[in-house]
């Protein structure tokens, strides 16, 4: 049966997969304003116009330590990959065209590893317009993920390099999965390594089927593995440093509290609905429309009552109804037994889909967190209490669900050939299947209106307004209907393509139209019309997903300064402002103007891990904020204009105002002040001069004497041991008398310092900025140590005489006793990457040359 059905799905030139790859590309540039033409963005609240610099690769590629919130964190270079250099484009360019582009490619890669798969074509163009269109892609411009949204093309190519590897037993498409594994990493390392485990197995795998070449295989996987560590390594080092060594999650010491915020973004049993009926739960938490109501963002000990935070999720993983369906077809036809009659798979396919079935259920599982006990064994792991979001595992979940869908495709592609023997048991089994489908939607449809009663009083009990449920109850339904009608409507197209006689009677005034409304009735281009027609109703249910996640926002807004913004550029970034980021409008400003701008801050918007010294240095000022700003340099304050009065009672802080200025940054009543600037009158300079030294060993003394009101940060510097004697003057050096001591910070860079000092006995020169060993300080010329000191800040010992003082930051990746320099790291990263690819194509070509011939 077998090769009787594969005979009639004739090989054909792939001129619809490029047209319908085309007319994809120009509906996703629809939807991302692309057709604005520079008026109009889609609109992300985490990476938008105003920050895409720091996002963009350099080369050659340096570090760099900026001090845009809190006392300034090391900068680490971007690795060579699609998003970097994409991110050097003009910013409409860049938001309006790089989901589109990369979705595009992913439905290419995944058409060709469908392929790979043995599946014939309209199945692959199928599998490859739900890749492109899946809800982890577009959905994820909301939150700005753009580097997320790159993995997915390759992730498809690394697949396509395995099993070509397994197929061909050729070593070079290793080297494209490696490299393709490698750039996953690079550009998201949690979601890449994900997505590189499933590649693994890909690998792995076919050792079940082969027990005797073993070897071959492992050596094909270590191959692959070792190209992608090499190709990851800056990608890697960066992320011990940044992530993991010092580094606590929420900053939190307790081990339980810190499982609690790990799996906080676990995926609800419940959500795993809405890849039938995406809406189901409400779309995201800041949806007018539809707010979300299901369980992402909720802790393990969530409090079920108006004081618990609901949830926050900002995104939906769905492939959309219609290949929901589909994948649970094919899940009927991989498990043992015929649960849907005779099917028409390979021995190949099966293996390797009931890979995928295992991998996406068991990603599926552990995708859900918290919810089940099997997450506790992994977060037992090794760096996992480093690791958030157990939903991230859903990265194989959405893979493996795309290529069940195209295998449900192939089933329903067989089901067209009524010279197939038994061809009569396999309808009838699918229109038992597809009416189970339909009338559980049905039912569910009809059953939503009677439990809108017990829905309320749970949505009340959880604080949401009238409004939220009105929207929430309404979203609802009309997502059950959607999905109803999508299913209801396949069912016709199949049935209808089942009988083509009667359709081909159809007379179509236009010629042309008529010729191919004829040609696509044809036996053998009626696989492609039903592939085409379920691919075009899932594009229209995930469009219309998609425009509840991508609102249009005017470019100028989100880039627009404003006359708070201007005072603050204006003070430069050798003074800091503290803001309060519980403001949303200020948290916005935070997220971008303030880096566009310049603005250097004590705050951050939001940070899920805080490095440990940090956090322990401001959190020992919790009840004193004021010393903490005065330590910080922070001259300007930005609070909402309620918060004022509390800061003019506090009487550490009321009486270090200098002054204070309303401004309307949102619309109030009466365009009065929505917000204030406080300017305080006292502040450590950026660099200043201390006379003195005290050494203090211990820490939590250390910390004790910082809250000491009797220590003054301008006479006495507090160090951990003795500083080293510094370089020695020169007689001219000491000849002039000084009247004062004095230092003049010349030039101020995130990769240079330049200090003048001038000392009659010598001393330190403080910088209020974070401890970096990378930093390295030259004074008249000559080597001398950088110092830690008032635990967290920098300072310098400087002698007598005249001191020019020179600062460069040379980054290294600093892992496990090792300082390597970033700079030859990632060049060597880069390199590996360039080097596999071209050595693949190269190999790949001349084999390809060496075959024809």
């Amino acid at each position: 049966m077998e090769s009787s059905v594969n005979s009639t799905l004739k090989v054909r030139p792939w001129t619809s997969l490029w047209v319908v790859a085309f007319v994809s590309l120009l509906i996703q540039l629809w939807i991302c304003q692309f057709f604005s033409f520079g008026e109009q963005v889609p609109e992300s609240i985490d990476v938008n116009p105003s920050n895409l610099w720091k996002l963009a690769y350099h080369f050659p590629p340096q570090g760099s330590f900026q001090v845009y919130n809190w006392l300034g964190i090391p900068n680490l270079p971007v690795p060579l990959n699609p998003f970097g250099l994409a991110a050097n484009l003009p910013a409409w360019w860049f938001f309006t065209t790089y989901a589109p582009v990369i979705a595009t490619l992913a439905l290419l890669a995944m058409a060709a590893f469908l392929r790979e798969l043995e599946l014939p074509q309209p199945a692959a163009l199928f599998g490859g317009v739900i890749y492109a269109w899946q809800g982890d892609i577009l959905s994820f411009v909301f939150p700005g993920h753009y580097a997320y949204i790159a993995t997915w093309p390759f992730f498809a190519i690394a697949a396509w390099g395995a099993l070509r590897a397994q197929r061909t037993r050729h070593w070079a498409y290793a080297l494209i999965s490696g490299a393709s594994c490698g750039l996953m990493v690079g550009l998201q390392p949690d979601r890449g390594s994900i997505a590189s485990l499933l590649i693994g197995v890909l690998y792995a795998a076919p050792i079940l089927r082969q027990p005797d070449e073993w070897l071959w295989n492992l050596r094909r996987l270590a191959l692959c593995a070792g190209i992608a560590l090499l190709v990851a390594l800056a990608a890697f080092l960066a992320l011990f440093q940044s992530y993991i060594v010092g580094v606590k999650m929420g900053g939190e010491e307790n081990r339980e509290q810190a499982y609690k915020l790990v799996t906080q973004y676990s995926y609800g049993p419940e959500d795993t609905l809405t890849y039938l009926v995406p809406g189901l739960l409400g779309w995201h938490s800041s949806s007018e429309n539809g707010p979300y109501w299901g369980s992402i963002g909720r802790t393990l000990d969530w409090p079920k009552n108006p004081n618990g935070t609901r949830n926050l999720n900002l995104a939906i993983s769905t492939t959309g109804t219609v290949s929901a369906t589909l994948a649970l077809m094919a899940a009927c036809l991989l498990l043992p037994g015929r649960w849907l009659g005779p099917h028409f798979i390979t021995e190949w396919q099966c293996f390797y889909g009931r890979v995928f079935l295992v991998c996406g259920l068991i990603a599926l599982i552990l995708a859900w967190g918290y919810h089940t006990p099997f997450y506790r064994p992994l977060f037992a792991l090794p760096l996992m209490d480093k690791w958030r979001n157990p939903l991230k595992w859903l990265e194989i979940t959405n893979f493996a669900l795309v290529v069940l869908s195209a295998y449900g495709v192939q089933h329903l592609i067989a089901s067209l050939d009524a010279t197939v023997p038994e061809i009569k048991i396999v309808r009838r089994h699918l229109l038992w299947f597809a009416g189970s489908i339909v009338a559980v939607l049905g039912i569910s449809l009809l059953s939503s209106y009677p439990l809108e009663i017990v829905l309320m009083a749970k949505l009340q009990a959880e604080s949401y307004d009238s409004g939220a449920i009105t929207n929430i109850l309404g979203t609802l339904h009309v997502s059950l209907l959607v999905a109803l009608i999508l299913m209801v409507l396949s069912c016709i197209l199949l049935g209808a393509l089942w009988r083509p006689e009667s359709l081909r009677a159809w007379i179509l005034v236009n010629p042309l139209l008529h010729r191919l409304w004829q040609k696509m009735l044809t036996p053998d281009y009626l696989p492609l019309t039903l592939a085409l027609g379920l691919a075009a109703l899932s594009v229209m249910q995930l469009k219309w997903v998609t425009s509840q996640f991508i609102t249009p926002t005017s470019l100028r807004e989100l880039t627009e300064s404003n006359p708070l913004l201007e005072q603050l550029q204006s003070e430069g970034n050798r003074v800091r402002v503290s803001a309060a980021p519980q403001d949303p409008f200020l948290n916005v400003l935070m997220q971008n103007q303030f880096y566009a701008d310049n603005i250097s801050c004590l705050d951050i918007s939001a940070a899920s891990r805080i490095p440990n010294d940090l956090n322990v240095f401001l959190k020992n000022f919790d009840t004193d904020r004021e010393r903490l700003w005065f330590l910080a340099g922070v001259k300007n304050v930005v609070v909402p204009k309620d918060m004022m009065p509390k800061l003019q009672h506090d009487p550490g802080i009321s009486t270090n105002i200098d002054h204070a200025d309303g401004y309307t940054l949102i619309p109030t009543r009466d365009d009065t002040p929505s917000h204030a600037l406080i300017q305080m009158h006292d502040y450590l300079a950026k660099v200043t001069f201390v006379p003195q030294a005290e050494v203090i060993p211990d820490n939590d003394e250390l910390l004790k004497r910082l809250e000491d009101s009797v220590w003054n940060p301008r006479k006495t510097v507090l160090l951990k041991s003795s500083a080293p004697a510094p370089p020695s003057p020169s007689s001219s050096q000491v000849e002039a008398v000084f009247p004062s001591d004095q230092v003049e910070l010349k030039t101020y860079t995130p990769q240079e310092i330049i200090i003048d000092a001038h000392s009659a006995t010598g001393g330190y020169v403080l910088i209020n900025d974070q401890y970096d060993p990378d930093w390295e300080v030259k004074i008249n010329g000559i080597p001398t140590p950088l110092l830690r000191a008032d635990y967290l800040l920098r300072a310098i010992a400087i002698p007598a005489g005249s001191s020019t003082i020179t600062m460069r930051y040379v980054a290294h990746y600093r892992v496990a006793g090792l300082s390597l320099p970033t700079e030859a790291i990632n060049d060597f990263s880069d390199g590996t990457m360039i080097a596999a690819w071209i050595i693949a194509g190269v190999v790949l070509w001349r084999r390809k040359g060496d075959s024809t011939s």
